[in-house]
């Protein structure tokens, strides 16, 4: 079966991940007229899909790992919690083009934008011209819409101390323990639009929160 003329022609290609993304690849720019480039895929002079179509993105992460630790010294405890994961996101910057065009109040009321609008290389995407339409119709079915979006998150930190048996109340308690525990302490990622951690870039990031307790028993 030639999986190009059968219903997956436009969202599959052939030897590759069902989770490949398809589109134009981008191969450099013209420096005279400012336009993207793109990969001639059949090389018959006119880029189109799905003729040109290439995998320009994975929805699914490449690989992903997590790390549990426990390091105790004495009656101080420490656990912690690190995951890492390998993984393309799209880019909010022309995700926001979709609908809520910048400088254009959508039905319902106002909505955010990412801050790189204001750089002066997106200025070309603005407009309701012809040349910018088509320009940025190509863009958003592009491999300039994603973005490396891999990330190495402290998940969770925590912190205890075990109070010594002599310095406890025989008659009170039998043990205690005091903690403190971070979620979300920190996440290191080149991904500067907005949180690696939620797949949509319209989504609420991941809150962090600290928590301080005692265990104790009677």
């Amino acid at each position: 079966t030639d999986i190009k003329k059968s219903y997956f022609g436009e969202t599959a290609s052939e030897g590759q991940a069902i989770s490949g993304i398809l589109g134009y690849a981008v191969h450099g720019k013209n420096q005279v007229t400012n336009d993207y480039i793109y990969i001639d895929v059949n090389g018959d002079g006119t880029i189109s899909l799905p003729e040109d179509a290439a995998v320009i993105s994975i929805s699914q992460p490449k690989w992903f790992a997590s790390l549990i630790n426990n390091i105790k010294f004495n009656d101080f405890n420490v656990d912690l919690v690190i995951e890492a994961r390998s993984q393309q996101l799209l880019n909010p910057s022309f995700y926001s083009f979709d609908s809520n065009l910048p400088g254009r109040f959508p039905f319902g009321g106002l909505s955010n934008h990412s801050v790189e609008l204001m750089e002066p290389w997106m200025v070309k995407f603005f407009g309701t011209g012809p040349s910018a339409i088509k320009m940025l119709n190509a863009v958003k079915q592009s491999s300039i819409m994603y973005g490396n979006a891999s990330y190495i998150n402290l998940s969770s930190l925590k912190f205890s101390y075990r109070i010594p048996l002599h310095k406890i109340p025989k008659r009170i308690l039998t043990a205690a323990t005091v903690y403190s525990e971070i979620q979300n302490a920190c996440t290191i990622s080149k991904y500067k639009f907005a949180d690696p951690l939620v797949a949509s870039p319209n989504a609420m990031p991941t809150l962090r929160s600290i928590i301080f307790g005692i265990q104790i028993t009677p």
